[in-house]
C-alpha cells in the first residue's frame, strides 16, 4: 500500500482521538459529529472499517455523510479521472443501497438532488 493509501486508512482512528473528554473544546454536543470520520468507512453489509459496523450500528451521521461523500468524489474532478454526470453518480449510490449505503440515507438524498439548486439570490 502506498503512502497515501496508509494515510487514508488511519484516517478514522486519527479522527476518533478528537474525543478528549474534559477538555475545554470537548462538548456533548460534538459526540454526533465525531463520529463521522471514525465511522464513514463502514458499509451498511458489514463489510467496511475500521469496526466492521452493519445496519444501524454505524451511527446515523456516518451512514449520511457517506452517501454524500461518495456523491461528492464521483462528481469531482480528480488527477486520475473526470467528474462523473450527476445521473451516473446518482445511479451509483443508488445501486449500492442496502448494501454499502444506508437505504434511508439514499432515499432522502435521492430526494434532494431530485430539486435543481438555484444559484439566484432571492
Amino acid at each position: 500500500m502506498g503512502s497515501l493509501g496508509r494515510v487514508h486508512s488511519t484516517q478514522p482512528a486519527n479522527g476518533h482521538r478528537l474525543r478528549i473528554p474534559g477538555s475545554s473544546r470537548w462538548s456533548r454536543t460534538h459526540e454526533p459529529a465525531l463520529d463521522i470520520p471514525y465511522s464513514h468507512h463502514e458499509r451498511r453489509d458489514g463489510s467496511g472499517y475500521p469496526e466492521g459496523l452493519s445496519g444501524e450500528g454505524i451511527p446515523l451521521a456516518a451512514r449520511v455523510f457517506a452517501v454524500v461523500e461518495d456523491y461528492d468524489a464521483l462528481t469531482s474532478n480528480r488527477p486520475y479521472r473526470r467528474a462523473w454526470e450527476h445521473d451516473d453518480a446518482t445511479a451509483y449510490v443508488s445501486e449500492r443501497s442496502g448494501r454499502h449505503f444506508d437505504p434511508a440515507a439514499v432515499a432522502q438524498f435521492l430526494v434532494m438532488t431530485e430539486e435543481p439548486l438555484s444559484s439566484e439570490a432571492e
